[in-house]
């Protein structure tokens, strides 16, 4: 749950949340956020890969931008599907790296790094950061989540990131008409989560009869 910000909102809606994290510094940081902010959310330490909760103990499950991080995706799906109730529902969103933005960028990349000589010293967008596990893009989150879950509904968010000197060219123009761009991509992303920045999916376990 990193610093709780998303329990925070989520609670502010009248959820009750408990939110897990693996870091005790960033539990830390979590309960000085929630302080600041008034807000009540209960906080556990652990991991995906081994919940610290009762089967069939939430009605929803939320994991943003975090499984690539995990040293077994598989295990922690089969572990979300155990802690669900049966009918809960599993929401998760992650970081697409075959996305639209990503793939025009390699393919510009030649001709950008030309012009920006700069940018050859910098991490490309499509590599994978030093922190992430795995890479995911729409096949590999489907035939994970599909292990334990049925998918309900899919959509993608975003379009474009990734895309070369993209952040330079929005900053040069009026923010009205950049947030304007960005929400018109933002749109055409939904019906098409294989391009789209990021993914995200609403799942309900399997049942699975003992």
């Amino acid at each position: 749950c990193g610093r709780a910000i998303d329990g925070a909102r989520l609670w502010e809606k009248g959820a009750k949340v408990i939110g897990l994290e693996p870091s005790q510094v960033m539990i830390a940081r979590a309960k000085e956020y929630l302080s600041e902010n008034n807000a009540r959310v209960a906080l556990a330490r652990g991991i995906g890969e081994n919940l610290p909760f009762k089967p069939h103990s939430f009605d929803k499950v939320m994991s943003k931008g975090a499984l690539d991080h995990f040293f077994s995706p598989s295990q922690t799906m089969e572990e979300i599907a155990r802690v669900l109730k049966p009918g809960g529902e599993m929401v998760i969103s992650i970081a697409n790296f075959d996305s639209l933005g990503f793939r025009l960028g390699k393919k510009l990349y030649p001709i950008t790094k030309f012009l920006a000589p700069s940018l050859a010293k910098e991490r490309k967008p499509w590599e994978l950061p030093p922190d992430h596990k795995y890479k995911f893009d729409y096949p590999f989150l489907s035939s994970l989540v599909k292990q334990h879950f049925e998918i309900k509904n899919t959509k993608g968010i975003s379009l474009l990131f990734g895309l070369p000197l993209w952040g330079s060219f929005l900053s040069r123009l009026p923010h009205s008409i950049s947030y304007a761009l960005l929400k018109t991509l933002d749109k055409l992303a939904r019906p098409f989560p294989s391009l789209a920045d990021v993914i995200l999916m609403k799942c309900t376990p399997i049942y699975k009869p003992n």
